[in-house]
């Protein structure tokens, strides 16, 4: 299904593609690092107020953030995949996040997961070529040698028979 959305620059509306699947980065606070399960289960909340299910559930742990935010330099990653149960739209899910005060920061992006695939497909062929290309390189490598083995054993022998 697709909606329209109004341009920031323009009037006129764009095509936006909804998804079946979205996927959720929140980067927690670890101010207050013991109450990380109540914050997780708050977003969970959060989820299923705004109309959708969550697919699967991913930990990603601590880790060092690249600037401070908030005056912190850690966060704790969290991964959600999510499916909207009706024409559900992330856009609440932005409005709700905005008032948490444990999130440091979120992601929503729409999941493809046809994309991905052919993504997967693509880097499996790539790594199949790099592993070809290497495979002839080492043979001429090896041929080379033996050339010149063959080449040096000629020698040996032309100086033996003289």
């Amino acid at each position: 299904m697709l909606i329209y959305n109004y341009g920031l620059r323009d009037h006129r509306p764009r095509e936006v593609k909804m998804y079946n699947k979205y996927e959720l980065l929140c980067v927690y606070s670890l101010k207050e690092a013991s109450k990380l399960d109540q914050f997780k289960e708050e977003t969970r909340k959060v989820i299923k107020d705004c109309g959708f299910d969550i697919d699967s559930e991913s930990e990603m742990g601590k880790k060092i953030l690249a600037y401070p935010i908030r005056k912190e330099k850690e966060g704790y990653y969290y991964l959600f995949y999510l499916v909207p149960k009706t024409e559900s739209s992330y856009k609440d899910l932005y409005k709700e996040f905005k008032r948490a005060d444990f999130l440091l920061r979120y992601l929503i992006l729409g999941f493809d997961e046809e994309r991905i695939k052919r993504l997967k497909k693509a880097e499996e062929e790539f790594k199949n070529m790099k592993i070809e290309a290497r495979k002839r390189k080492v043979q001429k490598e090896m041929e080379s040698k033996k050339s010149e083995e063959n080449s040096n054993t000629e020698i040996k022998e032309d100086l033996q028979k003289e």
